[in-house]
């Protein structure tokens, strides 16, 4: 639950509701593409998007794209 916050944006409304939709689709997928092969395979790769996601938009998804839609 903390992961969707974080990578939505943890001081918005909306971003642990846009932090979902990219986390359980993702989820998802990985452990039915890979869970036979790898298994825990989806721990690793909440890890690597929470990385980049701090790396690259530490106040989160939300926020970027506010700023992206006020300054056009």
């Amino acid at each position: 639950m903390i992961l969707t916050s974080v990578i939505g944006g943890m001081g918005t409304v909306l971003g642990p509701f846009i932090g979902s939709f990219i986390v359980v689709p993702v989820s998802e997928i990985v452990k039915y593409l890979l869970e036979e092969q790898f298994t825990g395979i989806h721990l690793i790769i909440y890890g690597v998007i929470l990385m980049v996601i701090v790396l690259v938009m530490p106040e989160g998804i939300v926020v970027k794209i506010k700023k992206m839609l006020k300054s056009r």
